[in-house]
């Protein structure tokens, strides 16, 4: 089994924005560089989910945590619900793999239903009706990395040895 116990949206929340690099620096999958940088991961990290709820969480297999979180609050949709270029809710009726998963054009995809089962903490894995299953963007997956530009796949590429 995973950790001892399951970390709910809001514990992870306020980890988050109590963690400190001298927690991180040193672990043997950490890359993160400088404090700056981890500073800067966290703050990217409170920024995303900065007004984001979830409404369920469960866990994946391997440690991936997933939050239940309103349609309208995705963070790729916020800025276009609020200036209304987006429904609040999903759309009504599903892709169908017939249709080759395309959908209605000028209409956001949406996620594959994910099977519901139960995790090992004893939650469904399955999100309800107007929420969508976002995977949880940690520390401990940012950190992997020596800085946030890296992360982003934008950092400079050390030439090998």
């Amino acid at each position: 089994m995973p950790g001892k116990e399951f970390v709910s949206f809001d514990k992870f929340i306020k980890a988050t924005k109590v963690a400190k690099f001298t927690d991180y620096k040193g672990l043997p999958s950490v890359a993160v560089q400088s404090e700056k940088e981890f500073e800067a991961m966290k703050a990217h990290i409170l920024g995303y989910y900065d007004g984001v709820t979830s409404t369920h969480s469960f866990m994946l297999a391997g440690d991936q945590y997933i939050d239940c979180v309103p349609f309208a609050q995705q963070p790729s949709l916020r800025n276009a619900v609020a200036s209304e270029k987006v429904p609040a809710t999903p759309p009504s009726g599903e892709v169908s793999p017939a249709d080759g998963g395309v959908g209605t054009p000028g209409v956001p995809a949406q996620p594959a239903k994910v099977q519901a089962d139960i995790d090992p903490f004893g939650n469904a894995r399955s999100c309800p009706e107007g929420s969508i299953p976002m995977p949880r963007l940690t520390l401990e997956t940012m950190t992997r990395f020596p800085t946030l530009d890296a992360f982003f796949g934008q950092g400079s590429k050390q030439a090998p040895p």
